[in-house]
């Protein structure tokens, strides 16, 4: 197995394992991070999994696994986790398209972090007034920068 020279090719593969069998789009399967544990040979895999937008619309012909609730797609993970069914296929750096499954060991999923349950507010940036006193504050810089360029220059 290597899965630090073929990172692409191990990507593609855990992104269609989730896809399949957590029945989402590819386009909601994330930030998918390993951690090789050389000792017993295993690695540990990261995903992360993006819910259906809050508060959109549903479109009239909208795929089923674009709209799928969260905890629908992690009780398909967990569900194939534990039947043996999870499989990554791990590419040799062989130069012949080698290739090892991976399954994941039954009951070894874990879910590191929700957002489930609460409306998350993030506070970034800066509030209309602000912005507004900044606009007012660059064109009185500007106005006074023309008039002491026109006394400057014209001797006005």
């Amino acid at each position: 197995m290597d899965i630090e020279h073929t990172n692409k090719l191990f990507h593609d593969e855990v992104r269609k394992s989730v896809v399949v069998w957590g029945q989402v789009t590819s386009i909601r399967v994330v930030d998918i991070k390993f951690d090789i544990d050389f000792s017993n040979s295993a690695f540990y895999l990261i995903f992360t999994v993006l819910d259906y937008p809050p508060n959109t619309d549903i479109e009239l012909n909208e795929l089923p696994d674009a709209i799928r609730p969260i905890a629908e797609v992690k009780q398909n993970l967990v569900d194939a986790v534990n039947k043996g069914w999870f499989k990554v296929k791990v590419y040799k750096n062989d130069g012949q398209g080698g290739a090892i499954a991976s399954v994941a060991e039954p009951g070894s999923l874990i879910e590191l972090g929700s957002r489930e349950g609460g409306q998350f507010t993030h506070k970034t940036g800066y509030t209309s007034g602000s912005m507004a006193a900044l606009g007012i504050v660059m064109l009185i810089l500007t106005v006074g920068g023309i008039l002491a360029l026109l006394v400057y220059v014209l001797k006005w």
